[in-house]
């Protein structure tokens, strides 16, 4: 509405409409009167300047000239000097520049820090806590998987095979414990440098926002603890195979221990440069990368494995030097197996 009154704004201090000055360190707006009474505040550093020139660069006070500014900045001692702390022999033949260009240096230090925390580091954290809930899944699914197999062969066996199947499914639940508390245990601690690095992104959003040279100049980047990711834990599954043998040998058939490994790899947080390789074969790795192993029966002399080809997602085929071709899930359950017309290895020419 037209008649509408609007907000003038006042002197922080005694409500007056007029308010010519402002106050860059405490952020309040201070009429004539009220200036003296405000530097009277001796507790505390002020910097009164005119409300049109408010939100200016707060220098610090020189510890040695306490009437002078740093308005520089000495590299070699890495520490904010005043022009009369610069001709003293402890700065002499050290780099000195201006404050305000070292102030600008190391805000842009800054924003690259948290450009890279919060475009890449803090998404490759949430990344692996995701990979550690999905290996979970397949570990209880794994373990059950196990456990309905064990059940089965109990209630295929006599009553007096119940105390060995419990020592059975006793081992099973203790691996599985096992693997499950380091999962755990690494998803907290990941989940916890998740909850750091996103601390470390507020106290850079601050000191982004903050004018104060003083503050500014005193951060110091630890950005490379973080690039260094955690190994990846990664649990294999090989297959157990449960035989029908004699119930007294049966538990020494059975390893369930052999039926988790846990590996690790170490994890890239290299920031990718889009102007190095025009190609994914300029991507390639020079070295190879074990992400996932499987157990099969080629073991051995008699059974030497020659030749693997996965044909899609799911299935492996693999030969050696017997008559047959192999079909393994990614598992390493085998699917079925094939025989060469020839009756020869399939490395025969």
């Amino acid at each position: 509405m037209e008649n509408e009154g609007q907000d003038i704004l006042r002197c922080d201090v005694c409500d007056e409409p007029e308010h010519p000055f402002h106050c860059d360190i405490c952020q309040v707006n201070l009429c004539r009167g009220c200036v003296g009474d405000h530097l009277l505040a001796l507790n505390k550093r002020h910097q009164i300047v005119p409300f049109e020139k408010r939100g200016g660069l707060i220098y610090s006070i020189c510890q040695i000239h306490p009437l002078m500014q740093c308005q520089l900045y000495c590299k070699g001692c890495d520490v904010a000097v005043c022009a009369h702390c610069f001709p003293l022999d402890i700065h002499k033949n050290h780099k000195i520049v201006d404050a305000t260009s070292y102030f600008q240096e190391v805000k842009k230090d800054i924003q690259n820090d948290l450009h890279e925390f919060e475009t890449i580091i803090s998404i490759k954290y949430k990344d692996i806590v995701n990979d550690i809930l999905s290996q979970k899944d397949r570990l209880n699914k794994y373990s059950e998987k196990l456990m309905r197999d064990l059940v089965k062969l109990e209630e295929g066996l006599h009553r007096k095979m119940q105390a060995f199947f419990e020592k059975l499914k006793s081992d099973l639940v203790e691996n599985h414990n096992k693997h499950s508390f380091l999962l755990t245990k690494e998803q907290f601690e990941t989940s916890s440098k998740v909850l750091e690095i996103n601390e470390a992104i507020g106290e850079l959003k601050v000191l982004l926002d903050s004018n104060d040279v003083g503050l500014v100049s005193e951060y110091k980047s630890k950005i490379s603890e973080s690039r260094k990711l955690p190994p990846k834990f990664k649990i294999c599954f090989p297959p157990i195979s449960l035989p029908n043998i004699d119930f007294k040998e049966i538990y020494k058939k059975i390893d369930l221990s052999s039926a988790y490994c846990l590996s690790t790899e170490e994890r890239d947080c290299s920031v990718e440069n889009p102007e190095v390789g025009s190609s994914h074969r300029e991507q390639f790795l020079t070295e190879p990368i074990v992400i996932h192993s499987i157990t099969t029966e080629y073991r051995g002399f008699f059974k030497e494995l020659h030749n693997v080809v996965r044909c899609d997602d799911d299935e492996i085929f693999m030969s050696g030097n017997d008559n047959k071709i192999r079909v393994y899930d990614l598992e390493g359950k085998l699917l079925h197996s094939l025989k060469t017309k020839s009756g020869l290895s399939s490395d025969a020419k």
